[in-house]
């Protein structure tokens, strides 16, 4: 909904500055500089909705830049990785569980990469080893020896 009142007010904005302009000189500039904002506000709730974070666009635009498939394969390999491990710590913190440390294991043998395993470093691993793996369990699709706690 934050996005929709964002693109509204930059399309009224937009409206408002194309009014303003007096001659027909400047127009098709405007037009086109507002054009490139717009798009990219729009690009917005695309990248959200697509999980795309900072470090997946510079893996893409890499990959424009002429690096090798493998280079690009274990760049974007790294960075799901690096968002898994975000997301983690975010769950376990939802739960008021304080993850000191999160590592994630994939299996990127297949054409999709898939975590093999976890491991999280908590400081009480008794008080809350229990709830760290029911937690991961329930939103994760991994066997229950493949979840590892340690303090």
């Amino acid at each position: 909904m934050q996005y929709i009142k964002a693109i509204v007010f930059f399309l009224i904005l937009m409206t408002l500055v194309g009014q303003l302009c007096q001659g027909d000189k400047y127009k098709p500039y405007i037009r086109l500089v507002t054009g490139f904002m717009l798009l990219a506000l729009m690009m917005k709730p695309v990248a959200y909705v697509m999980n795309l974070g900072p470090e997946d666009i510079t893996v893409f635009s890499n990959m424009a830049s002429g690096s090798t498939e493998s280079s690009f394969r274990s760049k974007a390999v790294d960075s799901y990785k690096s968002r898994e491990e975000k997301k983690i710590k975010k769950i376990l913190a939802s739960y008021k569980i304080e993850a000191e440390e999160v590592e994630v294991d994939v299996d990127d043998t297949k054409d999709e990469t898939e975590i093999s395993e976890i491991s999280v470093k908590v400081k009480n691993e008794k008080l809350e080893g229990k709830k760290v793996k029911t937690v991961l369990l329930n939103f994760y699709n991994v066997d229950e020896s493949h979840i590892n706690i340690s303090e």
